[in-house]
């Protein structure tokens, strides 16, 4: 069952809120984890450089 919901880029519906690890895999593994936080770091950061401040 999942809570969570979550776009390809690990945004949820909640503004500067992002999924990774084993919050958006069933497969609970090391390799999995460091993956799904390099891409939600990615767009974080993308989403921060295009902000204005």
């Amino acid at each position: 069952m999942t809570i969570l919901k979550w776009t390809r880029s690990k945004k949820t519906k909640t503004l500067g809120i992002y999924a990774c690890a084993d919050n958006t895999n069933r497969f609970r593994s090391v390799t999995n984890a460091v993956s799904s936080g390099n891409i939600a770091g990615s767009m974080l950061n993308m989403e921060l450089s295009h902000e204005d401040f």
